[in-house]
């Protein structure tokens, strides 16, 4: 049973109602204090705000905060805003390993990263949701800031970069093992990523909870030899925020950053969390807060949905099905059934189906999941330091990598759900 809810919660579905009613206007796209309209904008300077993900074999896409803009009567002005940029797969990938075009590339080509600078000729266009877009379709300068936090966000971009070399060998499962800790896909098979889209399995390859969970379990490692529960709270907050540093702030990810942080100082403090939804709820604003554009996005709405189903309805399931099977068994699957219930309607609207198979092979995929990413940490750091290990790493990772995709595919049989 849910416990009365406090004025925090309150607070929450109000605003929440009057985001999602559009009552109160939330700006997501936007170009502000600049003299020069969008639509004749034909020259911008802006820094990169997040992950480049490829969206065609011509594109990737990335927000970008810009600062100065420029028309073709090279008429200038300072600006402020955010816009979505489209970025040539050609300069993007100019450094990833076995792209022929690298090798014809100067040396100083830096990685196109969250926090390079980019100074481009654009041209505007329309997406279907009317957000601001451009192309950069020739960039004439790609720079890191030369202070304290550029010179960090320019080694985040080579460790990304070093780290896509290291495990190119591994092939497909190197893709997989890519995705789950620095959250791109661009080298998941495609087939791999429409099976675990029709199976109701795309969570398990958003970088989210569980993710930030099995980090933090390594930190167990600590806890079972000091008798300082706080050096082992240390370890773990080491562990997640050298994650969440490196894999990049998705919606979902930053949802279960803060929700770690309330309740590591909840724990600190001494203060008992009684209401699981007012904890979400207080996520939810300060997410809010941080990063209002978030509100809109897909993967925001879903992993807060998907939370709020489970913490609904888990308990009334669960107490049924734990009569028929083992608690531990009942619990996932409660879990699974109460977020497919809770974000039904969503996925239904947004991707037009839903996936009824997801309910059972999420307890078998996360699972598996789980084993591949610690054995792939472990194998990793064994091949950084003994690099005669590479074939065996690469056999032991692939293995997995298809025995996922195999059991995946027999729990495949659910119908999907269409509008």
């Amino acid at each position: 049973m849910v416990n009365k809810l406090s004025p925090i919660s309150l607070i929450a579905f109000i605003f929440a109602i009057l985001v999602y009613s559009k009552i109160l206007p939330v700006k997501t796209y936007y170009i502000d204090n600049s003299i020069v309209p969008s639509t004749q904008i034909n020259y911008i300077e802006g820094t990169i705000i997040s992950n480049p993900k490829k969206i065609s074999d011509k594109y990737y896409s990335c927000d970008i905060n810009i600062t100065h803009c420029m028309n073709k009567n090279f008429i200038t002005s300072t600006c402020s805003g955010k816009i979505i940029g489209l970025i040539p797969t050609i300069l993007v990938e100019s450094l990833f390993p076995n792209k022929l075009f690298s090798k014809s590339k100067s040396n100083n080509i830096l990685p196109i990263e969250q926090g390079a600078i980019l100074k481009s000729s654009v041209k505007y266009i329309k997406n279907k949701k009317n957000n601001i877009s451009f192309i950069f379709n020739n960039i004439e300068q790609i720079k890191y800031n030369n202070n304290f936090i550029g010179k960090i966000q320019k080694f985040r971009a080579y460790c990304r970069l070093n780290f896509r070399k290291i495990i190119y060998n591994w092939g497909k499962a190197g893709g997989l093992f890519l995705a789950l800790l620095s959250g791109s896909t661009d080298n998941l098979e495609k087939d791999f990523i429409n099976l675990f889209r029709n199976s109701g399995l795309s969570h398990i390859l958003a970088l989210s909870g569980m993710h930030l969970t099995l980090i933090s379990s390594l930190g167990l490692i600590i806890k079972n030899n000091v008798q300082q529960k706080k050096t082992a709270i240390l370890f773990q907050s080491i562990l997640i925020f050298l994650f969440v540093w490196f894999a990049g702030l998705s919606p979902s990810l930053l949802r279960a950053l803060i929700g770690f942080i309330l309740t590591t100082l909840c724990f600190l403090f001494d203060i008992k969390i009684k209401n699981q939804i007012n904890l979400l709820s207080s996520v939810f604003l300060i997410h809010s807060l941080i990063s209002i554009s978030d509100l809109f996005n897909i993967g925001f709405i879903l992993s807060y949905g998907a939370l709020l189903g489970i913490l609904l309805f888990s308990p009334s399931i669960n107490s049924y099905l734990i009569r028929f099977i083992p608690e531990k068994i009942s619990s996932s699957l409660a879990s699974s059934i109460s977020a497919v219930i809770f974000t039904s309607p969503i996925s239904l609207h947004v991707f037009g189906f839903i996936s009824l198979s997801g309910i059972i092979s999420t307890l078998f995929a996360s699972a598996l999941i789980t084993l591949f990413l610690y054995l792939g940490i472990f194998l990793f750091v064994l091949c950084l330091f003994i690099p005669c290990f590479e074939f065996f790493s690469n056999f032991s990772m692939n293995l997995i990598y298809k025995l996922i995709f195999e059991i995946v595919k027999i729990f495949d049989f659910l119908p999907q759900i269409y509008i």
